[in-house]
């Protein structure tokens, strides 16, 4: 047993471990191996920080400590280890006092700042493990997420040539999505997006920072105009600087968007889309990092933007319509409009005519349509969001008779004109205003990918499904390949139920993270959350996620190999024994969540929802404790428990049902007994589904007992009711199930 005194403890006698020369110890929650060599005694952390293994298994030769599993290997004296993907081991100082080896436990490094550094090793070699550990670890040590964004952001902005790709576009898409997502998905979605920067620049040469002009006198417009000039002969160099020295220049914000955009639809749907997508991003990830970043993230976009494929070269759109020749017509005409409908703008009332307009196979009348809007009052920012919603209804009514690779044309579609619509929200323009028109004939040209179209589902009068089994059903309905029309319709009918969306929008971005990485997938998924929220409380906004969902099932059940990597990383951090055989026990498994909890957050109004969530969870770990019972997981209003005394676990559930009947709430709950598999604070086996089935069979304010249950409880003085016998969904045979009364 160690004795502490101050920072030390005393762990061993000297005599113990020279006669074992290498001793497990443990010390206020640490286990350590101690090992002596020559007079001295060495204490280390005996787990491995690769993976976990028991470090005293290992071998130890001319002062070099090999783990046995991965052969990890570190320098003894100071833990130090010679494999990046391992990390250092920690070492303890050690005293040795009449005859006793004391340890100082005391923490030698600030947690959040070895994240940082762990992090910056995983981006520079490539390592997603590393990567996951220090984003999981940082996280929960307090970093705010902005960090590790920031972090991945210079990384990707200076260690490819080629400046903003695909990496940092993830990046920033997942960084978008946070405030969406349930806190237990926000590290996995960082460590997508860093793992995605660090996969992008491997193997890449470097950036080099450019140089500002000698003299800052230059004005803004100036400077503009010689970076459109530039970026027009396709010198990324010239443009570049003009861009640095705007910004020492002092040029604001929205200056430097405006510059960018402008060059950036001064030729038609650079990159199909890719460039001004890259852009807006390059601006959202400032808005996040702070913009004394501006420099190298700006002129991150610069070499694309030069170097971007121009669709007025493009066969397609020159051929057998002239598009290009009827979009310059109309941009001719575009100063002309916007003067026309100013003194009108805040009265357009023609969304729906236009949005005919644009879904119709006329180009001539597109443009003249988006022109008239303009004359009829029309701001910039009505004509962006009514293509982005003209885009994502592609999506939505796309026909899964198409070409597989006819989503992603449809999706470029989208976050073009997703990123238009942002951008003129940010610094509307006449310039910017040409990527409309541009992202029009993108509809256009997509109109094919429509026909037949697919059914858009809208409300009906048939009956709603309980709205939480149906939210759950999603990610299983996931689980199958080409979902497409039975994801599109589950969302709709969770909508239209009355269903949270943000709820909806946690679950498909948990959804989405569980897939390995997608990048069209993503930008599918981070466009339409975009959409939704500008839509919020129309009718058109349920069809940006019905597109969202349907995007994601065509591209899912992927492989899961990166979120295995993930998973390994978090249960490293949770301490589990990844070497170890899971520990089989029995144990009483309790479920319990909140009867109609979607309609009651609805009524009372999230502040208040979430306060009565903090309250239900404050009741059920005191009464878990009482009865002492062991907290497995809890996700939104439902908990998962085990218990190793049964009758325990029934007044447990009549305890929390009680008690959180005072906050006007009303619980249901099943329990099941049997062998389950344990590890770590994972608890898995058929047990656990079974307790899940009895739950759903439960009434509101129940407690619903598997037939085995009861007999545990033999002789006890707990009365049950027969409920008769039930078939549980997905578990072969029939059950005969009890209540027990309150």
């Amino acid at each position: 047993m160690s004795t502490s005194t101050e920072a030390l403890v005393r762990v061993a006698s000297v005599a113990e471990v020279r006669a074992a020369g290498r001793l497990v110890a443990q010390a206020d929650g640490h286990v350590l191996v101690l090992f002596a060599v020559g007079d001295r005694i060495h204490a280390l952390d005996n787990r491995c920080p690769h993976m976990g293994f028991p470090l005293h298994r290992g071998t130890l030769q001319d002062g070099i400590l090999t783990c046995h599993w991965h052969h990890a290997r570190f320098d003894l004296e100071s833990g130090g280890t010679f494999d990046r993907w391992a990390d250092d081991v920690r070492t303890f100082p050690v005293q040795i006092r009449d005859g006793e080896v004391w340890v100082d436990l005391a923490p030698r490094v600030d947690p959040r700042a070895h994240q940082r550094e762990r992090l910056r090793e995983g981006l520079e070699y490539e390592i997603p493990l590393v990567i996951a550990k220090a984003v999981i670890g940082s996280l929960d040590a307090g970093e705010d997420p902005s960090e590790p964004f920031r972090i991945g952001l210079d990384f990707g902005v200076w260690h490819r040539r080629d400046g903003w790709g695909r990496g940092l576009t993830i990046l920033g898409c997942v960084r978008n999505l946070l405030p969406r997502l349930n806190p237990e998905d926000r590290p996995r979605a960082l460590y997508h997006g860093l793992s995605a920067v660090a996969e992008d620049c491997a193997g890449q040469p470097p950036r080099f920072a450019v140089r500002p002009l000698p003299t800052l006198a230059v004005t803004p417009a100036m400077l503009r105009q010689w970076y459109r000039q530039f970026i027009e002969v396709r010198d990324a160099e010239g443009a570049e600087r003009c861009v640095v020295s705007a910004i020492r220049a002092g040029t604001d914000p929205q200056q430097l968007a405006d510059m960018l955009f402008a060059a950036g639809t001064d030729h038609r749907y650079l990159d199909i889309g890719h460039t001004l997508d890259f852009t807006n991003k390059a601006l959202e990830a400032l808005d996040v990092a702070g913009w004394t970043s501006a420099e190298p993230v700006l002129t991150s976009v610069v070499r694309g933007c030069a170097t971007a494929d121009r669709m007025e070269e493009s066969n397609s759109w020159r051929h057998p319509v002239d598009l290009v020749g009827i979009l310059e017509n109309a941009f001719e005409k575009l100063p002309a409009a916007l003067d026309a409908g100013h003194a009108q703008r805040g009265g357009w009332a023609g969304r729906d005519i236009l949005l005919d307009t644009l879904l119709g196979e006329d180009p001539q009348a597109i443009a003249q349509g988006l022109l008239d809007a303009l004359r009829e009052g029309a701001t910039e920012e009505d004509l962006g969001g009514t293509l982005a919603y003209a885009a994502a209804l592609r999506i939505a009514r796309f026909h899964t008779s198409n070409e597989f690779s006819d989503w992603d044309t449809a999706l470029h579609t989208f976050t073009f004109a997703n990123a238009v619509h942002q951008g003129l929200r940010r610094a509307p323009s006449a310039e910017l205003l040409r990527g409309v028109f541009d992202a029009a004939i993108s509809v256009y040209l997509d109109r094919f990918l429509n026909v037949p179209p697919a059914h858009l589902p809208e409300p009906d009068d048939e009956p709603i499904e309980e709205l939480d089994a149906l939210l759950a059903a999603l990610p299983r309905l996931l689980d199958r390949q080409q979902q497409v029309n039975e994801a599109g319709s589950l969302v709709a009918r969770y909508l239209n139920g009355g269903g949270d969306p943000e709820r909806l929008m946690a679950t498909l971005g948990g959804t989405l993270l569980r897939e390995d990485r997608n990048f069209h997938t993503i930008q599918a998924i981070e466009a339409a959350f975009h959409q939704f929220n500008l839509l919020r409380g129309t009718p058109e906004s349920s069809h940006v996620l019905v597109a969202a969902a349907r995007y994601l099932a065509a591209h899912a059940p992927t492989m899961r190999a990166e979120g295995q990597t993930y998973q390994i990383a978090h249960r490293l951090h949770r301490g589990e024994r990844l070497y170890a055989e899971p520990e089989r026990v029995l144990a009483t498994v309790l479920f319990i969540d909140v009867v109609g909890s979607t309609a009651r957050a609805a009524e009372v109004g999230d502040q208040r929802w979430a306060e009565l969530l903090r309250s239900y969870r404050a009741v059920v770990r005191a009464e878990l404790a009482r009865y002492q019972g062991r907290e497995i997981e809890a996700a939104g209003d439902a908990v998962l428990a085990i218990f190793d005394g049964t009758a325990r676990a029934i007044r447990c559930a009549r305890a929390i049902t009680n008690g959180v009947r005072r906050l006007g709430i009303e619980t249901r709950a099943g329990l099941h007994a049997g062998e389950v598999e344990v590890e770590g604070d994972r608890v898995s086996g058929i047990v656990v589904h079974i307790a899940a089935r009895v739950m759903a069979q439960a009434k509101p304010g129940t407690v619903c007992v598997t037939s085995t249950v009861k007999d545990l409880v033999a002789g006890s003085a707990i009365v049950f009711d027969d409920w008769g016998v039930h078939m549980l969904k997905g578990v072969p045979g029939e059950w005969r199930l009890f209540a027990v009364p309150g």
